[in-house]
Parts: structure tokens; sequence; C-alpha cells
């Protein structure tokens, strides 16, 4: 068992639900961990917190908020695990994001114009 409080895992509950979720405690002596349900097959499940085997839970992969949809996401889980400052801190860095591709656009935009030999611009 190599998983650490906060990992994002995959699993199925004795009853057969699948859940994903994120690690909130670790029993190493029963070699269980209790999962934060973000989503499941069973709505019931979403949002609770469920105890696993975790020979019965699998890592799942990180991906980085390093795009406007990933933060979105990012964004969404904040607001259901009512997580203000997470909340606070995503949206900081989306707006940070978007201005950042505003100009890159912007800059874009200026460099392609096309002047003529009389000095004038289409």
């Amino acid at each position: 068992m190599n998983y650490a409080i906060g990992d994002w895992v995959t699993g199925n509950t004795s009853q057969g639900e699948l859940v994903h979720g994120y690690i909130e405690s670790i029993d190493v002596f029963q070699g269980t961990v209790d999962v934060r349900v973000t989503e499941s097959d069973s709505e019931a499940a979403v949002g609770k917190e469920v105890s696993l085997p975790a020979r019965a839970v699998r890592g799942l992969p990180i991906h980085a908020a390093d795009d406007e949809s990933g933060l979105r996401n990012l964004i969404d889980l904040a607001l259901m695990t009512r997580d203000e400052a997470w909340f606070m801190e995503l949206t900081s860095k989306l707006v940070s994001l978007q201005n950042r591709n505003r100009r890159q656009d912007k800059r874009r935009s200026h460099s392609v114009s096309v002047r003529n030999r009389l000095g004038l611009t289409n």
C-alpha cells in the first residue's frame, strides 16, 4: 500500500459500486483507506466517505491544472467540497491564465497586419 492522504483513487465498494475520489485517511493496521467520493455510478455515494480495502483501490493519474478546462474542473470540485481557500486559489489561477491568453492573442493579431508600399495597413 503506497498511498498517501490526498491521493486520487478509484475502486469498488463491497456493494459493487464504482467510486472515484481522494483518500481522506488511512488505517495501516486494518489495511483500509477512507475515500471521499467525488464520482460514482451510484448517485447516493457522491459526497460521502466510504471505507475500502487498500487492495481494492487503484491510483488515478495526476493531471496538471495548466489549462482552462482543467482549472474549471478543479473549481467545480472545490465548490463540491466547500473548500473556500482552494476555490479562491483556483479562480485566481484561472483569471491569470485568461489574462495571459488575451495578451498573447493581442500580440498575434498585431503581428499579422500587412503594410503596402504606401504605408497603409490592411
